[in-house]
């Protein structure tokens, strides 16, 4: 049997959980065989994208995993240290909780640990170097290695579970997880998703306003400050397309309307591993870093890419800061008139990361490898 336990400590809002759900279900879909322990520092995130989680509750049944509260350290350590984990997912570089260091790091603690760090998604050329690699801790008995999630055959690839997939390869499945939101998507409507940190969408409203007056285009922007940074650009001109505010659902309809968009604009480790997948134009907003190293990040994608100059510059622009607004709305316009061109290139992207094979695959060969 695999003995999973899974840590999350949420910084992302539904970055870091929004992964770390997928995780789980995916690896649960591929066997029956598996037992499953979620750790996660935030339930009120959690249950944003999986209602049925009662964020009150210090441990609860969901999914035939086991969920815990991260900060409730007595529950923890009395289940841990009954039942000491044997695989150890240590999400994004996540700080063990002090009860679990507690736990197996103490002098008389016997048992092997095999924890596995599994990073942040990268198409930089170093993640197929670090990948599966060797990792040292303070204790012999506590073994660990480095997962990479990336693109190329050589890391461990991109999550594939079933419901995204589902959603992906079927508009009836896709509008069918949609019933009960109040959700509307149109085929008759060229369909854009907006869901991203900028501050200052003006360019963008612009941009897509100039392109109405040839379709008829419908904007699906998601709920928080996303929405009210492209509302306050919206009230500063008369706009010519439809909107449509969304409420905050869960993972598997967010998904579906992700594999209904004609071109999206998002942010997040969790979501832009989606586009990566549906084979539709996107753009990606990228979290800021230290020294723009996020650039670097950017310009690493785009040789996976290869989506043209028109398409990096644009890119690179709308992860700059400050931002050439003119330039922006202009490049804007001209992707968003030429997507139909764009199509095959992400399709062909999305197709290679699907050759590629599923993470969670890999991941369970790899831990099979050290039992």
């Amino acid at each position: 049997m695999f003995d999973l336990t899974v840590l999350c400590k949420v910084v992302d809002n539904y970055g870091d959980i929004g992964f770390v759900y997928r995780l789980c279900r995916s690896v649960s879909e591929l066997t029956d065989d598996i037992k499953i322990r979620l750790v996660v520092s935030n339930l009120e995130s959690f249950s944003a994208i999986a209602n049925e989680i009662n964020p009150t509750l210090p441990v609860q049944i969901f999914k035939n995993w086991k969920v815990f509260d991260w900060n409730n350290a007595e529950i923890c350590k009395n289940e841990f240290q009954k039942e000491p984990p044997f695989f150890l997912l240590e999400c994004f570089q996540c700080e063990r909780p002090n009860w679990l260091e507690e736990i197996i790091f103490a002098p008389d603690f016997k048992n092997t640990v095999h924890a596995l760090d599994i990073e942040y998604l990268t198409a930089e050329d170093w993640a197929e170097d670090f990948h599966l690699i060797k990792s040292g801790t303070r204790s012999i008995n506590v073994k660990k290695n480095i997962f990479m999630p990336g693109f190329t055959s050589k890391t461990g690839g991109l999550l594939f579970d079933k419901s995204f997939m589902d959603s992906k390869n079927s508009k009836e499945n896709a509008l069918k997880k949609l019933t009960g939101t109040n959700i509307t998507v149109s085929e008759n409507d060229f369909n854009i998703l907006i869901f991203s940190y900028l501050s200052n969408f003006d360019f963008l409203v612009k941009a897509i306003n100039k392109f109405s007056k040839t379709k008829n285009i419908k904007v699906f922007i998601a709920a928080g400050i996303c929405a009210q940074s492209f509302f306050k650009s919206c009230n500063k001109q008369e706009i010519l397309f439809q909107t449509e505010k969304l409420p905050y659902i869960e993972q598997e309809k967010w998904d579906a309307l992700l594999t209904l968009m004609d071109f999206s604009f998002v942010s997040g480790e969790d979501s832009f591993s989606r586009v990566c997948l549906c084979g539709k134009p996107f753009v990606w907003h990228i979290y800021k870093q230290e020294k723009d190293y996020h650039l670097v990040k950017l310009e690493a994608f785009h040789q996976k890419l290869c989506a043209g100059k028109d398409y990096e510059r644009f890119s690179f622009l709308y992860n700059s800061t400050p931002q050439e607004q003119t330039e922006l709305e202009e490049l804007a316009f001209k992707l968003l008139s030429n997507s139909n061109i764009l199509l095959p290139t992400f399709q062909e992207f999305s197709d290679k990361l699907i050759s590629n094979g599923s993470m969670e695959r890999h991941l369970l060969e790899f831990l099979s490898s050290l039992i």
